[in-house]
């Protein structure tokens, strides 16, 4: 077994970097949720303020779910993560 030392500044950074990947993620996946929202809005031919907040907010919901259950949230991870030059994951 070998052990390896890692100051701990490099081991914050790295959390850091993940936890900056996670919430990136999840704002690209609320704006796609949240643009796709609009889209049937429209579709439907009504207004946005038709719906009162809590409508709104879940749709977005369902749209959020349909949108990771797609495409994965590993391959989210993955192109957030290529965006920010990391090619490991």
């Amino acid at each position: 077994m070998v052990l390896v030392f890692v100051s701990g500044g490099i081991v914050n950074s790295v959390i850091n970097l993940f936890s900056n990947i996670k919430d990136n993620s999840k704002r690209f996946i609320r704006k796609q949720a949240i643009e796709q929202v609009k889209e049937n809005i429209t579709y439907q031919q009504k207004r946005v303020s038709d719906y009162s907040r809590e409508q709104l907010r879940s749709f977005i919901l369902k749209e959020e779910k349909r949108i990771i259950k797609g495409a994965g949230l590993k391959s989210v991870l993955i192109t957030t993560g290529a965006i920010f030059g990391i090619t490991f994951i």
